[in-house]
This record gives structure tokens, C-alpha cells and sequence, in this order.
């Protein structure tokens, strides 16, 4: 039920925002696009504490969880004060996919998709968006696509660059987004 009121207050533009999860936020990139599409952060994830102290700038009072390994759904939830989380989003670390680094993918210690995956069956949100670099369609697209899919969300899978929308750099990115398609 609180998945399809979150869709339907999305799809009007809805007088209630929806309320949002920010992991890995770093200095809150996402959350700023958040804002713009009406969605409101009501807690963050971000172990680097230098990004913490930009997000509390920016954010005063939103809660800050500092290690996903250490956060449940029902901390995130008394945390933040709300009972519904409408939409998880964010960039898992991509030293595990990128070419700058040693591609280890799921052998990589910052290999953090399942901690998400495991927060995304605990929070239940009707949206999922992960941010990530190209590299991740080789290494880890699969169980993604997979552990969402078996968690009940209908997933797609889109790529755009940076230029795209008026920077002067090309920058690909790859978004998961997923939609719960039914209650479980």
C-alpha cells in the first residue's frame, strides 16, 4: 500500500514529498537532485567524515549513519522519524568497477551492493536508484538486476553522459532504477 501512494503522490507532482534515503551520499550530489525532483532526504549513509560535515551543513538536523555494515531499517526509520521510505538511492562505492583501479568487482572489500540490497529488503521503498561507472555492467549488473528482481522491483538499466545535460565533459554514468511492480 505505501508503495502505491508513493507512486501516485509522484505521479501527480503530490502535495507531500516523498521521502527519500540517501546511501553513500558523499557530499550530497544526489540528494541536490532529490530537492529538484521533490523528494525530501530524511537520513544519510556517509562514512568519509569530511562528506559528513558538508551534508550537515547543507542539511542541519537530518540524521547520519556512518557505516551501512552497522545501520537496520528500523534505526533508519526511528532516526529519520517516518515510517516510509519512498525512495533508496545512491552511488555504491565503484573502486570495485572502475578501470582506474584493479576491477575485482565482487572480490573487492568496497563491494557494498549487498549491504544495500540487504537495507532495500528491510526499508521496503516503491523507488531504487544506484548510481555507479560503466564498469559495473560487466561486474555486477547481473546480481543487482537479480537481487532486486527477487525482491519483488521491475529494474532498468540507463547509461548517460554528463553532456547530456550541459556539462563540458563527457563522464558516463549508469543508473539502476527500480520500481516495486507488487506487495510481498
Amino acid at each position: 500500500m505505501r508503495r502505491e501512494m508513493a507512486t501516485e503522490t509522484f505521479r501527480k507532482g503530490g502535495a507531500n514529498k516523498m521521502t527519500g534515503l540517501s546511501l553513500f551520499s558523499g557530499i550530497g550530489g544526489m540528494d541536490i537532485a532529490a530537492e529538484a525532483a521533490g523528494i525530501k532526504t530524511v537520513a544519510f549513509c556517509e562514512i568519509d567524515p569530511f562528506c559528513q560535515k558538508v551534508l550537515r551543513n547543507r542539511w542541519p538536523g537530518i540524521p547520519i549513519f556512518e557505516d551501512i555494515h552497522q545501520i537496520t531499517g528500523e534505526m533508519i526509520f526511528h532516526e529519520a522519524k517516518t515510517n516510509t521510505i519512498d525512495v533508496m538511492f545512491g552511488g555504491i562505492p565503484c573502486q570495485a568497477f572502475s578501470l582506474a583501479g584493479q576491477r575485482k568487482g565482487k572480490d573487492d572489500d568496497r563491494y557494498l551492493w549487498p549491504e544495500f540490497s540487504r537495507l532495500v529488503g528491510e526499508i521496503r521503498p516503491a523507488w531504487i536508484v544506484v548510481e555507479n561507472v560503466p564498469g559495473i555492467l560487466q561486474l555486477a549488473a547481473d546480481d543487482i538486476c537479480t537481487d532486486l528482481e527477487r525482491q519483488g522491483y521491475a529494474v532498468r538499466i540507463f547509461c548517460h553522459e554528463a553532456a547530456a545535460v550541459g556539462a563540458p565533459h563527457r563522464r558516463m554514468r549508469v543508473f539502476f532504477v527500480a520500481h516495486a511492480r507488487c506487495s510481498l
